[in-house]
């Protein structure tokens, strides 16, 4: 697989993202878009992207693809760790974790 990342791979990746967060926002707050996410940071893990906030202040990582975001932190979670998880979800072996609202 190439590891270029298309600008339609990568627009869909923006749009995902933003319904992934607008789930969890439990409709306080901005609604997210996928200009929210143009800033961040992208590289390719195999079939998925991984999206990170922009300017790397966040140890949070987002694997994103296929109608999967799949949240993970590289200090608690390998990245393969990470890939198994996100294919088990995208096959339907395992249900994505539901929308809660943020904490914050």
């Amino acid at each position: 697989m190439s590891d270029e990342i298309g600008e339609d791979e990568l627009a869909q990746a923006h749009e995902l993202l933003a319904a992934w967060w607008n789930a969890r926002a439990g409709g306080d707050g901005p609604e997210y878009t996928a200009k929210s996410f143009v800033d961040w940071q992208v590289g390719r893990r195999e079939e998925f992207l991984v999206m990170a906030p922009a300017g790397g202040q966040s140890n949070q990582l987002y694997l994103v693809g296929a109608g999967v975001v799949r949240p993970y932190s590289p200090a608690y979670e390998t990245h393969e760790g990470a890939l198994e998880a996100a294919r088990a979800e995208r096959d339907g072996l395992v249900q994505p974790e539901p929308p809660q609202a943020s904490p914050f």
